[in-house]
């Protein structure tokens, strides 16, 4: 049983109890009436000594146990703390968020400098002219054959 089962049996016992007083309080009220009462009332008043008991012994070992300083271990809630702290975390994303997009930024700005940078080289292949004045190198041989055979075919020459 529950302290609240527990606690609400008493208290019903309890009234039970004053309603039986009262029913024996009248007069006129026959014998066996009385005795009957009596016997319900005495059963119920040892329901809530046993109840009463129960109880005393939960107050008498809370008593008995360690007492605990509860404000030491509580931590005052502080909203402006709360509140400062949220704005540090706020400010540490926000400069992460933008240390990335500026990487992101550079990392975009060096692929077209690299981009630009390739096609100036593919504009000098192309410009590349042997001694006699003959073009060696076609925009078709620098795809189809210097990236697929340079490294299995060094006899060739290729620019770059």
């Amino acid at each position: 049983m529950n302290e609240k089962d527990t606690l609400l049996k008493f208290q019903n016992n309890l009234q039970e109890l004053s309603d039986l007083t009262k029913e024996l309080d009248k007069e006129g009220t026959p014998l066996s009436r009385i005795i009957e009462l009596y016997e319900k009332g005495t059963k119920l008043c040892n329901e809530c000594y046993i109840l009463f008991e129960s109880a005393k012994k939960i107050v008498e070992t809370l008593q008995n146990a360690q007492q605990v300083d509860i404000t030491s271990e509580t931590k005052a809630f502080s909203f402006e703390k709360a509140y400062k702290k949220i704005e540090e975390i706020s400010q540490e994303s926000t400069d992460k968020l933008g240390e990335a997009f500026e990487k992101a930024r550079m990392v975009r700005e060096l692929k077209a400098h690299c981009d630009n940078l390739l096609s100036a080289m593919k504009v000098k292949i192309l410009e590349i002219k042997s001694d006699d004045g003959s073009t060696t190198v076609k925009k078709s041989d620098l795809q189809d054959k210097y990236l697929q055979n340079y490294s299995n075919d060094t006899d060739n020459e290729y620019p770059l």
